[in-house]
């Protein structure tokens, strides 16, 4: 069956993160520390995770300040320094030998707002480096999850210098530093050119299976990262400015919650032009299938998470959900698109190929 995949949109990135190697330490690709920041005072990066390469090479940060964000982007790995620079109370965090600490969810958000902001400088050149990595890929749009004023402003410039040479689908997300208010400010004040459109809102509503964060999945007990009554709030403002609300949603519950909210406030109004977004949703129940039937709603999947999910999904199966139901969701005229998480995963396995292998 063929299912009018589009192969060149990505349909899921963080767009900036995946420009991370540009000026930060990309530890899934560079195993040191990078030469330009081997002098500086304060290390941040991305791709940490619990491997024994990376264990031995952090020893030799014990005396520097650092943040470094997990694979999952969803947790992070600080240094005693940071902590003690920031004069943060580290007693709720878990301590990660004599080096650091390991901060998740609202905690990594709470720090990343203390941070030092990314200069204009470093930003342009992570957009740069990201664009060049999706043109080689043989992208030609791609959606951008976790955007911020800063990150227009630069996009903005780009295309004004005809540098930008890739579209750009914005969703302003209270992630990475952000939060909703400034988010909604953010989108207020963006204005769609040639290549940019502002799209619409972000949220989190669960986290991840690394992170036994998936709201339920596996994890039945878990706490979302807001509660039910927020996401509701979040979704009415969505239908008031009249732009697209995106929702992470990875546990069935998480999806089935989302689409439960969006619902509820569609039904208050009766035209509208706000979309609803579920993202990674590997499964969920025949009973939210036939919400979706119903609903303007777009499924966004990333296949390059289908190898580590299958050890979950299988036990899954029991549960009478509907995992990755490609097939199914076309045949019901669903809209769903295909991404690659960049840089949660490479983009590398985001290919027509390895797609065909999931179908």
């Amino acid at each position: 069956m063929d299912l009018g995949i589009d192969y060149t949109y990505d349909s899921h990135v963080h767009f900036f993160g995946t420009g991370i190697p540009a000026v930060d330490w990309d530890l899934k690709t560079q195993k040191n520390v990078p030469k330009h920041l081997k002098e500086n005072t304060f290390i941040r990066g991305f791709g940490w995770n619990d491997e024994s390469y990376f264990k031995e090479e952090v020893k030799n940060l014990k005396d520097t300040t650092f943040f470094l964000s997990k694979v999952d982007g969803h947790t992070a790995f600080i240094s005693n320094n940071l902590v003690k620079n920031l004069n943060i109370d580290p007693s709720d965090f878990e301590k990660y030998d004599d080096i650091g600490f390991i901060v998740k969810e609202h905690e990594k958000d709470f720090i990343e707002r203390m941070l030092p902001k990314r200069s204009d400088h470093d930003l342009k050149e992570m957009a740069l480096y990201a664009q060049d990595l999706f043109l080689k890929n043989g992208f030609k749009k791609v959606r951008h999850l976790t955007c911020t004023k800063e990150h227009f402003k630069i996009l903005t410039k780009l295309e004004e210098d005809n540098l930008l040479q890739i579209k750009i689908e914005c969703f302003f997300s209270e992630f990475m530093g952000q939060t909703f208010e400034e988010a909604i400010e953010a989108f207020a004040e963006a204005k769609e050119t040639s290549l940019l459109k502002p799209k619409g809102l972000k949220v989190f509503y669960d986290g991840s299976f690394g992170s036994q964060t998936a709201y339920s999945l596996l994890f039945p007990n878990v706490e979302t990262r807001m509660s039910l009554k927020q996401l509701k709030n979040r979704v009415e403002v969505a239908f008031e400015l009249e732009c697209d609300i995106a929702v992470h949603t990875i546990g069935e519950k998480a999806v089935e919650e989302a689409v439960a909210a969006f619902k509820d406030v569609l039904k208050d109004f009766k035209t509208s032009k706000t979309k609803l977004h579920l993202e990674h949703c590997p499964a969920f129940s025949n009973k939210v299938f036939e919400h979706l039937k119903n609903l303007p709603v777009i499924l966004h999947f990333q296949p390059s998470h289908y190898d580590g999910d299958k050890k979950y999904l299988d036990k899954l199966k029991k549960k009478d959900l509907l995992i990755y139901p490609f097939t199914k969701l076309k045949e019901n005229n669903i809209e769903f698109h295909f991404g690659s998480d960049s840089p949660v995963e490479n983009i590398a396995p985001y290919t027509k190929d390895e797609i065909t292998k999931l179908l």
